[in-house]
């Protein structure tokens, strides 16, 4: 991978006077903005400016970024900057540093890096669907909203790669073969096609 770092979904919980349905003055937010940039410029962090008043900005170090809400700082960090930014931002003035907490583990893939990874696991999601369209009678069908629902493990975090719809189109890539080498029959209802897995008895279907 050109990026081996582990980035973490994190969400700096902080306090700047916000208060829910009514928001934050304009000049509190303006100097809340301008200590952040302060702070955040000297870790090598690039400030967006935000396109609208009393609206927040955003700060990008390469992958890593952050929106800067006056409750939470909330974006995708490197793991082993996350103490870094919480010792940066427990200096600030214009807001208190209460917790950070974290949660998915993912990586910076590219569209080929993550092409890679979901062949890796081609097997197991050609399981997971043939699991998905079980029915427990020959006359029972579903229809393909199971399908729309499925996402691999694989974690991954830049929206702007489209690595969403590479995922999606890989999954219903997979869901095409199988139906179409007879592991999974289609029928019709009167609204929609519907699907169902074929059992051991009636082989593949051809």
């Amino acid at each position: 991978m050109k990026d081996n770092s582990i980035y973490v979904k994190c969400y700096f919980r902080i306090e700047a006077g916000y208060k829910w349905g009514k928001g934050m003055d304009e000049t509190l937010i303006n100097e809340f903005n301008k200590e952040l940039a302060e702070i955040f410029k000297p870790l090598g962090f690039k400030v967006k400016e935000p396109k609208y008043s009393n609206c927040s900005i955003e700060v990008w170090r390469g992958a890593e970024n952050l929106y800067c809400h006056p409750m939470d700082l909330v974006g995708e960090i490197k793991k082993e900057n996350i103490k870094e930014i919480e010792t940066a931002i427990k200096k600030a003035k214009t807001f208190s540093f209460r917790c950070v907490d974290t949660y998915d583990e993912m990586f910076n893939y590219t569209q080929e890096e993550l092409k890679a990874e979901l062949e890796k696991i081609k097997p197991i999601i050609e399981n997971n669907i043939l699991e998905m369209f079980k029915t427990k009678r020959s006359n029972l069908y579903k229809s393909i909203s199971p399908l729309w629902d499925y996402k691999t493990n694989i974690k991954f975090f830049r929206d702007d790669l489209d690595l969403k719809r590479i995922e999606r189109d890989y999954i219903n890539s997979i869901f095409e073969t199988l139906r179409i080498g007879g592991q999974i029959k289609e029928s019709q209802n009167k609204e929609m096609k519907i699907y169902r897995t074929i059992t051991k008895k009636e082989g593949v279907l051809k």
